[in-house]
């Protein structure tokens, strides 16, 4: 799509888009893989250090799974509603590592630092693509990886994939764009 046939790249951001969504959020969304944070940890050899930048974050569901695989982790989102449900599952579940920034994806870096890894739940085609992935492409370092998951079919299986504008690497090696398996 181009800007002249009206494709995301001429959408702007709503303030209201997921208001009053939060509290439904978890409920209407396909779940992610239970191994999720196992096969994420095995991928980029975690061993507790390091930060973790989830991107689009809503509730929390996917920053809260890979917390305890980091030394810290950030949950960003621009919809107060989602970031307020995420601090209160954090509470719940007892994971003080989170720190939750209330920003759009467009502004980062946004001061946040470098992270070991990225993640975006089914989140990135929300986003501005390209100025995103350059964005975090800057963010990570060598050994670094970045990577967009979505929750598909009927039993929640879940994808991972890195976006290959986000130039990410993981154990050193150059993204290919293609899922690692």
């Amino acid at each position: 799509m181009n800007s002249a046939s009206g494709g995301w790249e001429t959408w702007s951001w709503d303030e209201s888009l997921f208001a009053g969504a939060a509290g439904y959020y978890e409920q209407g969304r396909l779940p992610y893989a239970p191994g999720l944070a196992d096969a994420f940890a095995r991928s980029l050899a975690l061993d507790g250090r390091g930060r973790l930048l989830d991107v689009g974050c809503g509730p929390g569901t996917v920053t809260l799974r890979l917390a305890p695989l980091f030394e810290a982790a950030v949950g960003l989102d621009p919809d107060p509603e989602m970031l307020a449900r995420a601090s209160a599952a954090a509470a719940g579940q007892g994971i003080g590592n989170v720190a939750w920034v209330r920003e759009r994806a467009e502004a980062l870096p946004a001061g946040l630092g470098s992270f070991l890894a990225v993640t975006f739940a089914a989140s990135f085609h929300w986003m501005d693509r390209p100025l995103v992935a350059s964005a975090v492409a800057a963010m990570l370092g060598a050994g670094f990886g970045a990577s967009t998951w979505a929750a598909t079919g009927e039993q929640g299986r879940a994808s991972a994939t890195r976006h290959p504008a986000a130039r990410t690497r993981c154990s050193g090696r150059p993204a290919s764009g293609r899922p690692r398996s």
